[in-house]
């Protein structure tokens, strides 16, 4: 899955930043629209490497993912009370087409969710060491990466506050943990305190400004408006959870199990809340209802939005069957029914990808690759600079690009409803600027063509000024690259 899923343009920000993390400043030196812990983990990931950045990106999010199947079982473990019954919680991890797509791709999509089941499974883990001391530390351990989780995507928001409920759940506060849990919290949002120091303005672009303005503004302005309206919304996540494959059986199963428990009398725990959530599996119930909302704030909704709740929702559903003790032969069947059905999407899909994994030359990674070196070749293997939204290709055969394009087409497109200051201020360009930008600092290539995914094409403002100052369009088979005569200036790697 690593190496065959498709190519998305999402992930020209994120490795971009990643490249760049090793030598710039986030936010000041170059536009990143997301929170800062993943662009640095990337960059340590390519610390030393000079190419082959996407391909380290992907591996990296596959090896993220089995690292969070191993988790689920951890968790599944406590919260079921049965290692055989636990091990269905990898395998629907495994199988979720939604997880699929967030450990096969470079987004910010696997590791918070990784942190996230780490976190919970120490917090599980922690009333059950011995030593004060060591308990302390991991549940200052588990704040902290409860803070680098939202320091990945924000809409892990519900995951610091979700621990704190269930900590004083368990017992009121001032409490040795709760105490630990939020130091831990502190140490982690130090990381984005700097930047919000050091970058304050920029920083709340990023993250807050640039979503509720520019990014609506381009969906409206294609004819998208709708899925920013909340049907529009509701369609979407509904149409995430329906092609999820594990999601729709997990929840009937979940239903059919918290029927029968309700038929048999009312459970305790629902009498006194309190009491429920300061269980495994009331901690793990609060997390996934508390997800759900964080997943629909983002618009549009988008299917990575809700990797967590899948992933808690299938841990959830374990849990209830737990409770059910031994079914009698009619239920079994049922539940393996529906736990076949869970993992039968994921499993046919992953089946397809296999021919592609065992053709390296077919991997998408490589094919990104291969348009770099095609760009560099074109130009002698001079180590140009390019001007592209497709920023990847460049980078990974070891070219450079301009900063003010280092989050390809995002800010880009709708950049003229920002002014010039803003744009200075942003290091950013828009497409009535991008004549004045390539003028200053001519770039060596300009790289077009990968930018289709809208009605409105924002590559043809590339094409355009390469046309009018008359740069060299490469030959076919080549990437639509087009030369000029220098190196260009002003560049990064």
């Amino acid at each position: 899955m690593m190496t065959a899923r498709p190519y998305n343009h999402d992930d020209e920000l994120y490795v971009t930043a990643g490249v760049l993390a090793r030598h710039l400043i986030l936010y000041k030196d170059f536009v990143y629209n997301q929170p800062p812990f993943y662009p640095l983990f990337l960059a340590v990931i390519f610390r030393g490497l000079a190419s082959y950045y996407y391909l380290a990106a992907r591996i990296t999010s596959f090896v993220l993912a089995i690292a969070g199947a191993r988790l689920m079982y951890v968790i599944a473990c406590r919260t079921t009370g049965s290692p055989r019954l636990a091990l269905a919680a990898p395998v629907l991890f495994a199988t979720s087409t939604t997880v699929q797509s967030a450990g096969g791709s470079a987004r910010n999509d696997i590791l918070p969710c990784v942190l996230m089941l780490a976190c919970a499974a120490l917090v599980l883990a922690a009333p059950r060491v011995r030593r004060r001391d060591v308990g302390a530390l991991t549940m200052a351990l588990a704040g902290l990466l409860a803070a680098l989780a939202v320091s990945c995507k924000l809409v892990y928001l519900f995951l610091p506050a979700a621990t704190l409920l269930y900590l004083l759940a368990v017992r009121p506060w001032p409490s040795r943990a709760t105490t630990a849990f939020v130091a831990g919290l502190l140490a982690g949002a130090s990381l984005d305190l700097y930047y919000l120091a050091i970058a304050r303005d920029q920083l709340l672009f990023n993250l807050f400004d640039f979503h509720l303005t520019l990014k609506s503004e381009w969906y409206v302005r294609n004819g998208e408006g709708w899925e920013l309206e909340p049907l529009g919304r509701l369609y979407d996540a509904a149409t995430s959870f329906v092609r999820d494959g594990v999601a729709p059986p997990a929840l009937v199963t979940l239903g059919v199990a918290l029927a029968i428990l309700w038929r048999r009398g009312p459970l305790p725990a629902l009498r006194d809340l309190t009491g429920l959530v300061a269980t495994p599996t009331g901690y793990v119930a609060l997390l996934a209802a508390l997800s759900l909302p964080c997943a629909f704030e983002p618009y549009p909704s988008m299917p990575q939005y809700f990797v967590p709740t899948f992933a808690l929702g299938s841990l959830l559903t374990l849990a209830a069957v737990a409770r059910l003790g031994t079914p009698g032969r009619t239920l079994r069947r049922v539940l393996a029914a529906a736990f076949v059905a869970a993992i039968f999407v994921g499993t046919v899909r992953a089946v397809t990808y296999v021919p592609r994994m065992l053709s390296p030359r077919s991997w998408v990674a490589m094919q990104i690759h291969a348009d770099g070196v095609a760009v560099r070749d074109g130009a002698g293997g001079k180590p140009i600079c390019v001007a592209t939204l497709s920023p990847i290709r460049p980078l990974d055969a070891g070219l450079t690009i301009l900063p003010e394009l280092a989050s390809g087409p995002f800010l880009f497109r709708s950049g003229d409803l920002l002014s010039a200051a803003r744009l200075d201020e942003l290091r950013a360009t828009s497409p009535s600027r991008l004549p004045e930008l390539l003028d200053r600092r001519r770039p060596g290539a300009i790289l077009v063509g990968f930018e289709n995914d809208f009605t409105i094409s924002v590559d043809d403002h590339f094409r355009d000024y390469a046309r009018s100052r008359g740069f060299t369009a490469a030959s076919p088979p080549a990437p639509e690259v087009w030369y000029s005569d220098g190196p260009g200036v002003g560049c990064v790697k």
